[in-house]
């Protein structure tokens, strides 16, 4: 667990939303299923999905790239996107983005990875990185 307070650069946990969730009542806006080992998000193929997420702790301008995985293969690569943290506001700042699932994608279990990195100039330029991790289920 990164130490935020003491400076750790890190990236927080991820929301996950599709256009339809926005839609839905209430009652099933979240459309949340609950298994014996987790909550997993479902969605179906050729969905918008929408994500956001905060990052800690950086100075300088960082580096942002998404990924889909199915077990060992990446089946989805974003291209990296720079994000510049907003004046004064070098403790966190939001970032998001979406995505779409091909109409073709096979169902199954899925995991979105945001994978983080900046430079830190008040460490010699050493290269600071964070990922973070959301699964989700296509059906």
């Amino acid at each position: 667990m990164p130490d935020i307070q003491h400076g750790a650069f890190a990236v927080s946990g991820i929301i996950l939303r599709s256009d339809d969730d926005l839609s839905l009542s209430s009652a099933d806006a979240d459309r949340v299923m609950i298994s014996p080992s987790q909550a997993v998000r479902v969605y179906q193929p050729g969905a918008l999905l929408h994500y956001a997420c905060e990052i800690y702790n950086a100075a300088e301008p960082v580096q942002v790239t998404i990924s889909v995985w199915r077990d060992a293969e990446r089946v989805l690569a974003g291209k990296p996107d720079t994000l510049t943290p907003p004046p004064g506001q070098s403790l966190w700042f939001s970032a998001g983005g979406a995505f779409k699932l091909g109409d073709a994608i096979t169902p199954g279990r899925y995991v979105l990875q945001i994978a983080a990195q900046t430079t830190d100039p008040g460490k010699s330029g050493k290269v600071s990185r964070a990922t973070q991790v959301m699964d989700f289920e296509v059906r």
